[in-house]
C-alpha cells in the first residue's frame, strides 16, 4: 500500500490534539453501542460499493466505541440522490456517513441551474478517498470499435445513468473530440449497464471504472470480452496495456486539454467518503483518524490484496481543494463544458 497514508498527519494531529482525556471519552460514549451506516450513491457491485463494503468490515473497530458499521446502497439518480439525502436528510451527530461517485460533486458546477442538486460541496465535512479514481472506456468484443480511433468513424452504442458519469462523459468526448456515442439513458447504475453489454441491448461504456473492471470482471480482462479504447488519467497506468491512449493524448488543441483537465479534476479524489454537514468537529476527527488506522490494519490490507482492491488514501484536505479549484475555475470554460455535456446535434 502506498505510503499516502502520511498525508492524514493533519487530521490525525487534529484528533491527537482534541480527543485527549474528556473528548475522546465523550466520542467513545456516543458511538458506544449506537449503528453507524455507511452509504454509498451507487449500486451494489460498483467500484464505490467495492470500497464502502471492505472498508465496513474492518473500521468498527477503529472508531472510539467500537460502533456497528451496516453498508448501504442508495443508487437513484446516478448518485444525486444520495447526496442530497447526506447534505439535507442524514444524521448530523456521525452516525450517517456517505460515499459519492466521483462526477456527481461537480453536477452544480457543470449542469448550473440544470442540476437537481441541493447541497454546497463546500460544507460536507469531507473525510478520505481510499484511491484515485481511473476511468476507461470499453467496447465489447463483438463491436466494430476496437480502438478510439474508431470511435471518429463508428458508433458505439453505450448506456447512460442520470446527468453525471457515463451520460456526461459521452456527450463531452462526442463534442470535443467526435467521438460517435449513441447514448441510450434510463440505466439505474453501473451494474445494469454491463448486464446490458452482456445481454447484447449496449455495445460499450465511455466510461467504466477500472477498480469494478477488475474486481467485479475481471473474467472480461482476462477472457478478452472487452477492448479498453482510452484512459482518463492525465498519465498512464501501469496495468493498463501501452497501446491505450489517455485522454490528454487524444487532444489536439491547448483548450481541449484545459476542458478535459476540469472535467477529470474528480478523478484524483476518487471515492471520497463524507459526514453531513454540522456534525461535532470531534467525532469528525475521530472518523477521520479511524479511517487513517483502517488503512495500516493489516487485517484490511489482506482482505483488499486478497479481492485485488488498490488503496492509495486521499486526505481531505487535498478533497476540499481540488473542490475550491474546480469552483472557481474561469466561467466561461465552465460554461464551455457545461454546454458541451449537451447531447450532440443529431
Amino acid at each position: 500500500m502506498r505510503s499516502k497514508t502520511i498525508l492524514f498527519a493533519t487530521a490525525a494531529l487534529a484528533w491527537s490534539l482534541t480527543a485527549a482525556g474528556a473528548f475522546a471519552e465523550m466520542v467513545a460514549e456516543f458511538y458506544k453501542g449506537k449503528t453507524v451506516q455507511f452509504i454509498v450513491g451507487s449500486d451494489v457491485g460498483s467500484g464505490g460499493d467495492t470500497y464502502n463494503r471492505l472498508i465496513a468490515q474492518f473500521i468498527g473497530r477503529h472508531i472510539p466505541g467500537n460502533p456497528t458499521i451496516v453498508p448501504q446502497n442508495m443508487p437513484a439518480a446516478g448518485g444525486i440522490v444520495h447526496i442530497n439525502y447526506m447534505y439535507k436528510q442524514a444524521h448530523r451527530d456521525g452516525t450517517e456517513v456517505g460515499l459519492t461517485r466521483e462526477a456527481v460533486p461537480f453536477e452544480p458546477l457543470l449542469l448550473g441551474s440544470k442540476s437537481k442538486a441541493n447541497f454546497d460541496v463546500t460544507k460536507f465535512n469531507w473525510l478520505t478517498s481510499p484511491n484515485s479514481f481511473l476511468n476507461v472506456a470499453l467496447a465489447w468484443e463483438t463491436s466494430d470499435v476496437k480502438t478510439a480511433a474508431d470511435l471518429l468513424t463508428k458508433e458505439l452504442i453505450v448506456g447512460g445513468v442520470g446527468q453525471t458519469g457515463s451520460t456526461n462523459d459521452a456527450n463531452i468526448l462526442s463534442n470535443l473530440l467526435g467521438f460517435k456515442f449513441k447514448v441510450i439513458q434510463g440505466y439505474p447504475g453501473p451494474a445494469a449497464v454491463d448486464l446490458a453489454m452482456e445481454n447484447g441491448e449496449l455495445e460499450g461504456r465511455a466510461t467504466a471504472g477500472w477498480t469494478g473492471l477488475t474486481t467485479r470482471h475481471a473474467d472480461w480482462l482476462r477472457d478478452k470480452k472487452v477492448k479498453i479504447l482510452y484512459q482518463m488519467g492525465a498519465t498512464r497506468h501501469p496495468n493498463i496495456p501501452s497501446d491505450v491512449p489517455t485522454l490528454m493524448e487524444l487532444a489536439k488543441t491547448e483548450e481541449q486539454k484545459t476542458i478535459l483537465m476540469l472535467k477529470y479534476a474528480s478523478n484524483e479524489i476518487g471515492f471520497p467518503f463524507m459526514l453531513p454537514p454540522d456534525v461535532p468537529q470531534d467525532r469528525v476527527d475521530a472518523m477521520r483518524k479511524a479511517f487513517v488506522d483502517t488503512y495500516k490494519d493489516p487485517d484490511f490490507i489482506a482482505a483488499a490484496k486478497s479481492q485485488g482492491v488498490e488503496v492509495f488514501p486521499v486526505a481531505p484536505e487535498r478533497i476540499m481543494e481540488v473542490y475550491k479549484q474546480a469552483y472557481s475555475a474561469p466561467r466561461e470554460l465552465v460554461e464551455k463544458l457545461a454546454e458541451l455535456s449537451k447531447a450532440p446535434a443529431k
